[in-house]
């Protein structure tokens, strides 16, 4: 089974809406835009996606309906400052008039309260509204990657294939090579020629690198970073039968190897 890293989720009651979204990176990072007066729970949230997500960059957007914070006027303060501007109007002989635009722009004038009951009221329901986008992710991850496993299987046949046809041409280019290799002078240096040109060992690799793949894409677990792994480990392969073998046919068939392998790598690196 397959889990892909990139994936969609939302979720929302009747005050709160999540949205997140997640792409490919090595390790888990994530972006989370909050209500400010949520963002004393920023940590519990990113602590929440990493237990769930584990890996990839996460995109989280919060937003809610909710006002836990009241405005109050401080109206002797507003008394004062009025009866202040008056004096100063008289004293200074000014024209205008006092009015609530002009009071207005005294901060100090307002007081804001918040209400702590009411943002842990908040918190909770913006909990359960999180929980339930990030299950809504994961599914759209298993459906992305179901898509990709099958995609890999397909290029693991394609890789099989490849690998047949070079173990079906690899007799007749050692027959070759023995016949020339013969007439040389020295008979143990002969043999040692001959076996540098036999790539059996690299091909008996390959497929087992092969099976494990498939042994990984039907297992319980997405192992993205052993896939890459194993990758690595063909990629080699292909490159040690390259430089053995120098054989047009053949060398064409381990180029073709090598374009699906680095296909395989780019499908890969999106995988949990």
């Amino acid at each position: 089974m397959l889990i892909s890293m990139t994936g969609f989720g939302e979720a929302s009651s009747a005050w709160v809406r999540c949205e997140l979204r997640s792409l490919n990176h090595r390790f888990f990072r994530t972006s989370i835009s909050v209500p400010p007066f949520l963002s004393r729970y920023e940590y519990e949230i990113e602590s929440l996606l990493r237990e769930k997500l584990l890996r990839g960059m996460v995109y989280c957007n919060i937003i809610t309906n909710i006002t836990p914070q009241t405005i109050r006027c401080e109206t002797e303060i507003a008394k004062r400052y009025r009866d202040a501007l008056l004096s100063l109007k008289k004293s200074l002989k000014l024209e205008g008039d006092v009015s609530l635009d002009l009071l207005s722009r005294s901060s100090s004038i307002f007081r804001i309260d918040i209400d702590e009951t009411q943002i842990c009221k908040a918190w909770e329901e913006t909990r359960g509204v999180l929980n339930k986008a990030i299950e809504n992710l994961l599914l759209t991850r298993k459906r992305e990657g179901k898509k990709i496993g099958k995609n890999v299987k397909e290029r693991i046949e394609n890789l099989k294939r490849m690998l047949r046809d070079n173990k079906e041409k690899l007799p007749q280019r050692i027959e070759r090579e023995r016949v020339k290799i013969e007439k040389l002078p020295c008979k143990d240096e002969a043999l040692l020629l001959l076996d540098r040109i036999n790539i059996e060992e690299e091909i008996t690799r390959f497929q087992f690198h092969l099976s494990c793949m498939k042994e990984i894409l039907s297992g319980k677990t997405s192992q993205g970073k052993k896939l890459l792994f194993l990758l690595q480990e063909l990629l080699r392969e292909a490159n040690t039968m390259s430089n053995k073998i120098q054989d047009a046919p053949i060398s064409r068939i381990v180029v073709d190897m090598k374009t699906e392998i680095e296909s395989l790598r780019e499908e890969v690196e999106n995988v949990l």
